[in-house]
């Protein structure tokens, strides 16, 4: 098991389970960062880094796929990821600005947390297939 966060190890249960956890705090970090920005836009009645009140919906997302993570899901760390490429595509179409290497290293992640959630779920079902391998099934 290496400690190397950028591109982590996922052969083992704790590795893999730590990468995961980058993820959620990835998403903690973007859901804050978006309510911050809402609140702001909504108090003052103006845009900020060209995000507007709508963006705590992009929050909203982040907070529950962040959860969804800690839960280990497969399927949240996919939309993890889908919403962030989106976020980035966006960021670079319209506010280019805001683009910067937080962007990357929550980029990473959130790939890294997918990376954690199949290699979780790939090592439960090694577990499972030794486990009734060595079971001795009842004939008939």
């Amino acid at each position: 098991m290496t400690n190397n966060w950028i591109w982590p190890d996922v052969s083992d249960k704790t590795s893999a389970r730590k990468a995961v956890e980058q993820g959620v705090l990835a998403c903690g970090i973007i859901a804050a960062l978006d309510a911050g920005i809402a609140i702001y836009a909504n108090l003052n009645h103006q845009r900020f880094a060209g995000y507007g009140a709508s963006i705590w919906i992009d929050g909203v997302l982040f907070a529950l796929i962040g959860w969804g993570l800690w839960k280990n899901s497969r399927i949240a760390s996919a939309l993890g990821l889908l919403l962030m490429a989106i976020e980035i595509a966006d960021k670079l179409l319209h506010h280019p600005k805001t683009f910067n290497f937080v962007t990357i290293f929550l980029l990473l992640a959130i790939l890294n947390s997918v990376r954690g959630a199949f290699a979780l779920h790939g090592q439960s079902k090694k577990v499972q297939i030794l486990s009734s391998a060595s079971t001795p099934q009842p004939l008939g």
